[in-house]
């Protein structure tokens, strides 16, 4: 009953105005998903490209490739509160996008936080 109470009165300050406010907010990586689509460098990838599951069988994770004819997208998502780390199949260009204060990239391998979604290039 308590987290039920505490998730309501979560969704009441959680409104558009306060969205659009904050740069770290659900609204703004939206925005970012949409302009990245919209980007002329990555939206034959993003729009058009082939999806490849990725780790399917890692529980609370999604991970699939973007395969376009010029650029790899690599989607990422941890679905859980607790963090997770992820083997990446080769080396990251750059991270397009990232709802988290930080990106924990080591060596071959990625420590997503918990409810961390990233879209990196390969």
């Amino acid at each position: 009953k308590e987290a039920e109470e505490k998730a309501m009165g979560l969704l009441k300050r959680v409104n558009l105005a306060e969205q659009r406010d904050r740069a770290d907010s659900v609204w703004s990586f939206y925005r970012q998903l949409i302009e990245l689509r919209r980007n002329p460098e990555y939206a034959e990838a993003v729009v058009y490209g082939e999806m490849v599951p990725y780790l399917a069988e890692q529980k609370n994770l999604m991970v699939y490739f973007r395969k376009g004819v010029d650029k790899t997208l690599l989607v990422l998502g941890n679905w859980q509160a607790e963090p997770q780390k992820v083997a990446l199949p080769v080396t990251v260009k750059q991270v397009l996008l990232n709802n988290c204060a930080d990106f924990a990239l080591e060596d071959e391998c990625v420590t997503l936080e918990g409810w961390q979604f990233a879209v990196l290039e390969l």
